[in-house]
């Protein structure tokens, strides 16, 4: 028997199919937190996976947040399956409550308001499994994926909503234990247990932060010099839970789950570990064999956590209701809209593009005047009074040209363009751009338009010469002609107004100032911009470039900052 368990941080950014990802784990379990995925959102390649069975728990809040969901392979089939603590969802659909696991304590005593508010968020999946056991024993096994809320230091609501979901959390876990089944309670807790699981613990409420003193009467504390039974025997209620991974290495270092993607500290290992496999004790001193953090598993900020235990699931003859694939839009009772949107048959195309061919053939024939041989005509590129130019549909003064050629015979044209302007106190000057241009076919006005275009600068360009050329002198009262090759003051001058534009550019567009160099490594420093509510919220800053790691680490971030002035200015510290 092999779970996995792991926050994905959105499962519709899995590279590649999903069934890949799953059999890559080689899991009977697999519970992924945080998919941020709503039920409208739901598609075929996450809700059926073949050889899979998934059941989703999703945000009524907002989209894009939270959500959870397990994925059983057929060989471990679920018995029951619901959604939520409470059961409020099940208790809201009359087919959910027949294979719903059960079993709430007192958590049924609280308003049914409340209790919507604490599922709204689509953070517990519960799955109920049979199993047997090495000596042939069958039992029951629930397993509880759950997504803890983050307390949010700045919002005590928050506080209390996510202390209040580990105390339902725990009832839940009381109760079924109370009825002789055995639990794991696996995925994404938002909470470090000890300082050894964590890169920071130096804060002065470490120890008292309320959630973790919750997590502290959770778990029953065991390690290779305590005997795992007498605790188990000695603790009360709510110390009937294990910490997997702990039990079957208690004093690993830096076994981190979660790193910061914003310092990258995934770098250098400078996380915490907040990802756990629970389980009650006597199932870990019968079944538990191994668990372990798979680290190398990239695509979130978390990694995954596997456990393996000595046992073997027993699959139930039909997956519960809850199941993704009796959603109606997946067992085919409820139409699809992408169906409306499949191609047509081919026999229906062929026969489609061989009509519409034929129409266009006809109009082309019906709409074209037949020359002469070696007759001229001036095409205007309209096909007919009822049609517009296409030039019509390009805004600027595109001009019309004169086309020779065969009419027969269009796909070589050759488009002769000669330009005239006139100057104020000068002789007329005749800039000659003719030119061949070669067009496919009569209908790519485009490039006629941009060819257009072209020839406009150029006429101006003409004529900005021959005016320059009047004033510095060169047109004398003789009637010298400003047709021939420009003077050698001429030349100077365009070349000097073209190198003072070019400096004037380069002071508008010089680009930032270079970034300062750290004191602990003499390496550029990287911008960065505050977005912490406060007097300094959008202010930019430079630190150092590194990754984030432990303070006597030399190769990681150094202690460098440098607020960004007004003016663009590096401030001190």
């Amino acid at each position: 028997m092999k779970i996995v368990t792991w926050n994905i941080n959105g499962i519709r950014t899995v590279r590649g199919p999903l069934k890949t990802l799953l059999d890559s784990f080689d899991a009977d379990i697999i519970c992924l937190q945080e998919t941020k995925v709503t039920r409208e959102m739901l598609d075929e390649g996450i809700a059926v996976v073949d050889g899979y069975n998934a059941y989703f728990s999703y945000s009524r809040k907002k989209s894009g947040y939270s959500g959870v969901v397990t994925y059983c392979r057929d060989s471990a089939r679920p018995v029951a399956a619901e959604e939520g603590l409470s059961g409020h969802w099940s208790s809201m659909k009359a087919a959910s409550t027949l294979d719903s696991v059960g079993v709430y304590g007192r958590i049924t005593d609280y308003p049914s308001k409340e209790l919507q508010e604490l599922d709204a968020e689509g953070r517990t999946v519960v799955t109920e499994h049979r199993f047997r056991r090495p000596d042939g024993t069958e039992g029951t096994l629930c397993v509880i994926n759950v997504y803890c809320p983050r307390a949010d230091k700045e919002r005590e609501d928050r506080k209390a909503y996510k202390l209040w979901f580990c105390e339902m959390l725990q009832v839940r876990t009381e109760a079924m234990l109370a009825q002789g089944r055995h639990v794991i309670v696996l995925g994404d807790l938002n909470t470090s247990h000890r300082p050894i699981d964590t890169c920071d613990s130096s804060g002065d409420d470490y120890a008292t932060s309320p959630t973790r003193v919750w997590l502290d009467g959770f778990l029953c504390e065991s390690s290779t010099a305590t005997d795992i039974q007498l605790d188990y025997q000695s603790a009360d209620p709510g110390h009937r839970m294990i910490d997997t991974f702990r039990q079957c290495h208690p004093g690993r270092e830096k076994a981190y789950t979660c790193w910061s993607t914003a310092t990258g500290a995934r770098t250098l290992n400078y996380g915490c570990r907040i990802d756990y496999i629970l389980c009650d004790v006597q199932f870990a001193n019968s079944c538990l064999a191994q668990s372990e953090i798979l680290p190398e598993t990239a695509g979130s900020d978390h990694c995954p956590v596997m456990s393996e235990f000595d046992a073997l699931f027993l699959p139930a003859v039909k997956c519960p209701s809850l199941c993704a694939k009796w959603m109606p839009e997946f067992t085919g009772k409820q139409q699809k809209l992408s169906t409306f949107f499949q191609k047509a048959a081919k026999q229906e195309v062929e026969d489609d593009q061989s009509v519409r061919g034929r129409l266009r053939l006809t109009d082309t024939v019906s709409s074209t005047k037949i020359a002469k041989p070696g007759a001229k005509r001036k095409n205007d590129f309209t096909t007919g009074q009822v049609q517009r130019s296409v030039l019509d549909f390009y805004g600027s003064k595109v001009k019309k040209v004169e086309v020779e050629g065969s009419p027969t015979s269009q796909s070589s044209i050759s488009f002769p363009v000669v330009r005239t302007a006139s100057v104020t106190g000068s002789s007329a000057v005749s800039f000659d751009v003719s030119e061949e241009f070669e067009s496919s076919s009569l209908p790519d006005f485009v490039d006629i338009a941009e060819m257009d275009e072209e020839e406009d600068l150029l006429a101006e360009f003409a004529i900005e010469t021959a005016g320059s050329s009047s004033y510095n002198g060169s047109s004398s009262s003789s009637g010298s002609s400003s047709q021939g090759p420009s003077s050698q003051p001429d030349s100077q001058w365009v070349k000097s107004s073209s190198q003072e534009s070019a400096a004037q550019w380069r002071s508008l567009l010089r680009g930032p100032d270079a970034a300062p160099l750290c004191n602990g490594h003499g390496e550029p420093c990287i911008l960065k911009t505050c977005r912490k509510a406060g007097p300094n919220r959008n202010r930019q800053f430079y630190m150092c470039s590194r990754p984030e790691g432990e303070k006597t680490d030399k190769s990681a971030r150094c202690a460098s900052f440098k607020w960004i002035g007004k003016g663009g200015s590096v401030l001190r510290k």
